[in-house]
C-alpha cells in the first residue's frame, strides 16, 4: 500500500476511534451524539450531567426509602464522568500510535463504567414508584452497551 492511501487508512481508523477514547460511555462530546432525551442530562453524550443530578433528585422526590440507592447512583455518576475526562485527556496527551494502542484498554473500561452504572441505576430504579421511573427512564437512560472491541458497530 502506498503512504498517501496508508496514510488515509490511518486517519479513518483514528477517526472511528476518537469517540472511544472519551471512555466510552460519554458519545462524541458536547452537542454531538446522542442526547439525553428532551430535556435531559447530558451535554450530548450518554452519560448523565453530575451538576445536574441535584434537580434530578428534587424532581424525582427522593424519599429516605429511596436515599441509599440514589447515592449509590449519584457516586457512581460522578466517578463515570471522573474517569471519561481522565482518560480522554491521558488518549488526547498521547501521539496517534500510543492512542491506538491503548483503544482496546479504554473500551474495556468503558464497558465496565456502564455496567456498574447500569446496575447503580436498576437498583436505584427497583425502589421507585411508577412515576418516578418514568421520569429517571427519560431523563437518565440505561448506557447501551458499548462497541465490541476492534471497531464500532
Amino acid at each position: 500500500m502506498n503512504r498517501p492511501c496508508l496514510m488515509a487508512a490511518a486517519l479513518a481508523f483514528a477517526l472511528a476511534a476518537i469517540p472511544l477514547s472519551g471512555a466510552l460511555a460519554q458519545g462524541m462530546g458536547p452537542g454531538m451524539g446522542m442526547g439525553m432525551g428532551q430535556g435531559g442530562m447530558g451535554r450530548g453524550g450518554l452519560l448523565p450531567d453530575p451538576a445536574k443530578l441535584p434537580d434530578l433528585k428534587a424532581r424525582l422526590g427522593i424519599t429516605a426509602a429511596q436515599e441509599a440507592a440514589w447515592s449509590s447512583y449519584a457516586e457512581g455518576v460522578t466517578a463515570a464522568n471522573e474517569m471519561r475526562a481522565k482518560m480522554r485527556a491521558e488518549a488526547q496527551a498521547q501521539p496517534m500510535p500510543q492512542r491506538m494502542e491503548g483503544r482496546a484498554e479504554r473500551q474495556a473500561a468503558g464497558a465496565q463504567v456502564h455496567e456498574d452504572l447500569n446496575q447503580r441505576r436498576a437498583a436505584l430504579a427497583e425502589l421507585l414508584r411508577p412515576e418516578q421511573r418514568a421520569l429517571l427512564d427519560r431523563e437518565a437512560p440505561l448506557l447501551p452497551p458499548p462497541p465490541p472491541p476492534g471497531g464500532m458497530r
